[in-house]
C-alpha cells in the first residue's frame, strides 16, 4: 500500500517483485511508465486517483490501469471525484472497510 511517492514505489515494487505480493493498493501515486505492465498483469492491484489531482496527473494513473486491462489484469480501479493530492484521495482508499476486506481476500501466487 502507499500514498503518492509511497505508491509509486508500490508500482516499482509490483514491476520488480510481482510473485511477493498477494496484492498492492495505491493511492494518486505516480506509476512506472506503462510499457511495464506485462511484468504484474495478474498481480490484483486496486489504485485509486483523485480526478482533480494537480501533482500527480490522473492521465498517468488511466495510462496504467488501461495497459494492464488489456492484458487482462484483474485491476480495480476508483476514481474520486472530488480527489486531489490530498486526504480526500488517501481517505477514500485507506480509510474504506473494503479495501481492507479485498487485501484479505487474495493470495501470492504459486
Amino acid at each position: 500500500m502507499g500514498i503518492s511517492r509511497g505508491g509509486y514505489a508500490v508500482w516499482r515494487l509490483a514491476i520488480q517483485y510481482s510473485n511477493s505480493w498477494a496484492s498492492c493498493v495505491v493511492a494518486g501515486g505516480a506509476c512506472a511508465p506503462f510499457v511495464y505492465a506485462f511484468k504484474f498483469p495478474k498481480l490484483p492491484i486496486w489504485a485509486f486517483h483523485g480526478r482533480k489531482d494537480e501533482i500527480v496527473p490522473i492521465s498517468v494513473t488511466e495510462s496504467m490501469v488501461n495497459q494492464l486491462k488489456s492484458l487482462g489484469s484483474p485491476i480495480k480501479f476508483t476514481v474520486v471525484p472530488d480527489g486531489g493530492h490530498d486526504s480526500t484521495c488517501w481517505d477514500e482508499a485507506f480509510l474504506n472497510p473494503s479495501v481492507y476486506d479485498w487485501v484479505l481476500r487474495q493470495v501470492l501466487p504459486k
